[in-house]
């Protein structure tokens, strides 16, 4: 598994529990991931 998807498959279970914000705190994750 990459470490992308495996950050991802993370988020994606926290976000049951925390919701939109670790949503959006993760996209900023993926442009800080692209530099």
């Amino acid at each position: 598994m990459s470490k992308k998807a495996a950050i991802y498959q993370y988020l994606k279970q926290q976000q049951m529990l925390y919701g939109d914000e670790l949503y959006l705190n993760s996209l900023t994750v993926e442009e800080d991931d692209k530099r």
